[in-house]
């Protein structure tokens, strides 16, 4: 009966993998409370067999790697409330500018204070129809709504420039970072 070293061999690899998993089980164990640590685990294949003439005999165990193990759903949560975060992010910075545009809190100047002027002198037009002053006070102040009108639409254009230049911004940095 002769010596079969392929024994030997299986043997090897088998401790070997043993091995190596002793070695990632101490590692997981040295870290259970590293922040940002994430467990690993060894990545074993059975070997293929080897043989002629229908006597395959197997050949051990063979290290396909070490991977880390994260949990799935914590990685998929954390990617959507991520790219969630940066669209909310990226939808505050654009707006606020327009917040800044329509915000009214002194009351003077605005859209507001232009409406309710407009509207003001129409009540002092309907008390005195026929009085030429008040109609040229009514036009004056259709003249500082249309005005007010204006300016709002400049501020709102500069705005969107603004914006679209940062989105090319962005896009230019993303492919330059695809590429």
């Amino acid at each position: 009966m002769g010596v079969n070293f392929s024994s030997f061999e299986i043997g090897r690899r088998a401790l070997r993998a043993s091995q190596l998993g002793l070695a990632v089980t101490g590692q997981n164990i040295a870290n259970v409370n590293t922040p940002g640590y994430s467990r690993q685990t060894v990545q074993l294949s059975a070997s293929a067999p080897t043989g002629a003439n229908m006597r395959l005999t197997g050949t051990g165990v063979t290290i396909d790697g070490v991977r880390s193990f994260r949990e799935r759903f914590v990685e998929s949560r954390l990617q959507t409330e991520t790219a969630i975060s940066g669209r909310l992010t990226a939808q505050r910075d654009a707006l606020a500018p327009v917040e800044a545009a329509f915000n009214e809190a002194n009351g003077a100047g605005g859209i507001n204070a232009s409406l309710n002027s407009f509207f003001n002198s129409f009540g002092d037009l309907e008390a005195n129809p026929t009085s030429v002053p008040v109609r040229e006070v009514v036009i004056g102040e259709a003249m500082t709504l249309a005005t007010s009108f204006q300016s709002m639409r400049a501020r709102l254009v500069s705005t969107q420039q603004s914006t679209d230049g940062s989105v090319r911004e962005t896009v230019d940095e993303v492919n330059e970072g695809g590429a």
